[in-house]
Order: C-alpha cells, then sequence, then structure tokens
C-alpha cells in the first residue's frame, strides 16, 4: 500500500496546473514552494501517484539540461473535479495540456501572471483580475467576483469568459489593475511575442502583428471594450495593450511598427528580460513605440517601483 498522502498544498498544486495549463518547476516553486528542492521532490511523488503529466521541453531560461515541465493529468483533474475545487463540469480536455498549440507561449503567459501576483503582494492596495486565454472554450477568470462574468461555472468561484465571442480575436489576456484607495481601474489587453508570427504578412493573416494592432484600433474606436465593465463589475475610461515580447532586436522591429501604425501611444511593449529583473510595475514599458524616450510604468508614478519574483532557493 503507497504511503503516500495528499497535502492541502498539493491540491492547490493540481488546481494551479489545471488554471495555468503547464508549469515549469521555477513556476510552481514560485507559485507554492519555499525552494526548488521542495518543489522537486513533491512534483515527483504527484507524478508518482499520476496525480501530474510530465513532459520535457529544449531549455528553460537558463541554459543546462532540459527542462521539466508539468500539466494537469486526467487523474488529477477527477480530483479536483470531485473535491468541488474545479466545476462539476470541467472536463479534461478543457484543462490538457495536449491542446496548447506552443508550449514556450504559454509558459511565458504564465510568467507574466505570476508577476502579476507578485505586484499583488508588493502593493497592497491593487486588486488585479486576469482572465486567462487558454484555447477555443476555456476561459478562466481568475480573481473576478462570481458574478461579474458572463457566465459562472462553479462553486469555486471561477468563471468561463469566451473571449473570442466578446472580441471577435483572441488576446492571450485581459486584466484589469484597481487601485482601492483611488477607486480607479485600468483595463490591459495582453499578448506575448515570441518573435515566430509575421510583423505585417501580405495576407493579412489574422496573427501577424500589424492586424493585432488593427483589431485593437478598431476596438478602441468603438468602445467595444466597455463590455469587460460588466465582466469585472468595474468602470474603465481607456484601455492599453502590453505586449511582452522575448528579444531587444524584435522589440525594436516592434517599436517600428507600432509607430508606423498610429494611432497607437495605447500599446506599450516590453522585453522578458526586463520584466524578469525589475517586475511589471517598474519602469519597463516602452509606450507607443517611442524608444527615444524613457520607459514608463503601467502604475503611477507614486506606485512605480521593482517588483520581480524572488530569487528562488535552490
Amino acid at each position: 500500500m503507497s504511503r503516500f498522502r495528499l497535502k492541502k498544498e498539493d491540491v492547490q498544486v493540481l488546481l494551479s496546473l489545471a488554471q495555468y495549463w503547464v508549469l515549469t518547476t521555477e513556476q510552481v516553486t514560485a507559485l507554492h514552494f519555499r525552494s526548488l528542492k521542495v518543489a522537486r521532490r513533491r512534483l515527483r511523488q504527484l507524478h508518482e501517484e499520476s496525480l501530474v503529466a510530465e513532459k520535457h521541453r529544449g531549455y528553460g531560461r537558463k541554459r543546462g539540461r532540459p527542462e521539466k515541465v508539468f500539466a494537469p493529468s486526467a487523474m488529477g483533474c477527477d480530483l479536483l473535479v470531485e473535491s468541488n475545487h474545479l466545476p462539476s463540469t470541467t472536463s479534461y480536455e478543457s484543462v490538457s495540456a495536449e491542446n496548447l498549440r506552443c508550449l514556450d507561449h504559454q509558459i511565458l503567459v504564465n510568467w507574466f501572471r505570476i508577476h502579476l501576483l507578485q505586484v499583488e503582494k508588493v502593493l497592497f492596495r491593487l486588486r488585479i483580475d486576469f482572465i486567462a486565454s487558454h484555447g477555443a472554450s476555456h476561459r478562466v477568470c481568475e480573481h473576478a467576483p462570481q458574478n461579474a462574468c458572463l457566465s459562472s461555472t462553479g462553486s469555486d468561484g471561477q468563471n468561463n469568459v469566451d473571449l473570442t465571442a466578446v472580441l471577435e480575436f483572441n488576446p492571450d489576456g485581459v486584466l484589469a489593475i484597481t487601485d482601492r484607495e483611488q477607486k480607479k481601474s485600468v483595463l490591459f489587453f495582453l499578448e506575448v511575442d515570441l518573435g515566430t508570427e509575421h510583423l505585417a504578412s501580405s495576407k493579412r493573416e489574422a496573427r501577424d502583428v500589424r492586424q493585432k494592432i488593427a483589431n485593437y484600433q478598431a476596438l478602441s474606436g468603438s468602445e467595444r471594450y466597455k463590455i469587460f465593465e460588466k465582466i469585472f463589475g468595474l468602470a474603465f475610461k481607456r484601455f492599453r495593450v502590453l505586449f511582452v515580447t522575448v528579444s531587444p532586436e524584435r522589440e525594436v522591429a516592434l517599436c517600428k511598427l507600432i509607430q508606423e501604425m498610429a494611432p497607437s501611444e495605447f500599446i506599450w511593449v516590453t522585453e522578458q528580460q526586463r520584466m524578469f529583473s525589475q517586475g511589471l510595475a517598474d519602469a519597463i514599458w516602452i509606450r507607443g513605440g517611442q524608444m527615444n524616450v524613457p520607459h514608463t510604468s503601467i502604475l503611477n508614478e507614486e506606485m512605480r517601483r521593482p517588483t520581480p519574483v524572488l530569487p528562488l532557493k535552490p
């Protein structure tokens, strides 16, 4: 008989895997554990009990041996449903990493979400709501109140929002940052760019960057983004688009395109290394593609500060 005992923290790990689709050991550590060693040991045990699935990707952020990543297993998904941590209508296919189009893309989206949580930890007066866009039908509204989204999905307070149906295109995420003291909220759309998509294709493909920018310009002009006031239960005067890209060279190319497509001051760009070294609340963003002006923060000057995820213990 197995001596394995499922702990409360294990359930939280499984729930994070279902919410994020796939997590690296570093990401699981940042979310739940004191050190990488503790996280590796517990993930290995969960894998041995068939509660998580294990995958490999080439290399992580640091060069070395191939990196392991972890995803929900069918048994782990069933456990979360049976314990009412996920809605009874949740299918394994809706949280399975097998449906991911690009593993590296999802991992960078997840790092962005983890850095958002760090902003909340440092700046207590902020509340950050996030809607993740995973695939054709599964949408998770991470922090918003249960009655705020378009459709409630279960007793855990999570909600489904079909972003494609709302917007007619599919961002990598939608977030709202609320200053509780000033009672003001700002709406953001997230675009994670790995540098693999065309900047501007001759066919105006849905996934080329030029078409994405045009989509947001049309959204701004129509004020259709106001639908998110109902989804989040908040009021928005405007929105911004945050592009997170993978290299300084790609950042330069994005900035040139953004400047060519004015009006585009509401589109901000950063490179992933600045996010990791300074955090999302510091002055890491290039506004409107203007590389000749100082970087700015998505927060006001009073609240701007470094918020990196703290170095992880071995």
